[in-house]
């Protein structure tokens, strides 16, 4: 039997036509929601990109390896940057108490990054500084007479946090003795910080090779967020995805004892004494919410 012949045109009405009718309508849907979400973005003053917050000028940040160079040696008649050999019991031309990260590290902490690079001669880039001071106070051998200061500074980001204690000790092989919230009353500082202030208080147990029995050493650490307080890493993140927020900095404030001390409360006491010197000394390195408000102010006011 002979196959009787097709004879279907597949013209401008034909299947052809129609799937190109089906791709130009989803297209034009695209564009239209395309056009209509970046409307809304902009109509709502929403933000998808974080822009960053320039620190103040005082602040000198060494363009080579991202540390604040200009934190003050001496605090008060009490805290001096640890002098070098006084720690080590060798001396090296530098001071014992100036903590260099290693480049490895700052990759790990994400700063010092090609965009740092680009940013930091507008003072816009990330930073850090590491420090250990001596407190003039307290006998030599008293444990709590050296503390280790850390500060890092992250602007224009949305959700990078860096690390915190309680992940870092555990991950080199301390032992977590728990967290909790230690409250510091800190007047001298600006405000908000002057309130009743809450910092992250953790506790580890870190082996000791020489001797075979672990030590017992305290984190103490708290967050800036725009220039608010905030203890809890997730929260901070939170913050920083705000789609209602253009310009973002956090910055982590850590200081503990250099040495194992045995006495918990006596170890707050002397944190919230350290703090009372060294926060109004450390703000004058972040930015306050007024200058965050003062941004946004410029910006509407230049209709960008």
């Amino acid at each position: 039997m002979t196959p009787k012949k097709d004879n279907t045109r597949r013209g401008p009405s034909g299947p052809g036509r129609s799937r190109r009718l089906h791709f130009g309508i989803a297209a034009g849907i695209l564009a239209v929601t395309a056009v209509g979400f970046e409307y809304t973005i902009a109509k709502l003053k929403l933000v998808t990109q974080k822009e960053p917050i320039p620190w103040p000028s005082g602040v000198l940040v060494n363009q080579e390896n991202f540390r604040w160079v200009n934190l003050p040696e001496q605090v008060g008649n009490r805290y001096f940057l640890a002098e070098d050999g006084e720690l080590s019991g060798e001396k090296d031309g530098q001071p014992d108490g100036e903590l260099i990260v290693p480049p490895d590290v700052l990759d790990s902490l994400k700063i010092g990054t090609s965009l740092d690079k680009q940013r930091v001669a507008e003072r816009t880039s990330n930073w850090y500084v590491s420090r250990r001071y001596r407190d003039n106070t307290r006998p030599a051998g008293d444990p709590l007479r050296y503390w280790q200061l850390e500060v890092y500074y992250y602007t224009g980001v949305m959700d990078t946090v860096p690390h915190v204690p309680d992940i870092c000790m555990a991950a080199a092989g301390a032992t977590q003795l728990g967290s909790r919230y230690l409250t510091m009353s800190i007047p001298a500082a600006p405000s908000p910080w002057d309130q009743p202030l809450e910092f992250q208080r953790s506790g580890f147990e870190i082996p000791d090779p020489r001797t075979s029995q672990p030590q017992r050493r305290v984190e103490y650490y708290v967050f800036s967020v725009n220039g608010e307080p905030e203890t809890s890493r997730e929260k901070v993140r939170l913050k920083l995805m705000s789609i209602f927020d253009r310009y973002s900095y956090f910055s982590k404030i850590q200081f503990s004892p250099v040495f194992a001390s045995p006495n918990d409360a006596e170890a707050d006491r002397a944190a919230e004494e350290l703090m009372n010197c060294f926060l109004p000394v450390i703000f004058r390195a972040l930015p306050l919410p007024d200058h965050i408000k003062a941004l946004e102010a410029g910006r509407e006011g230049r209709g960008d």
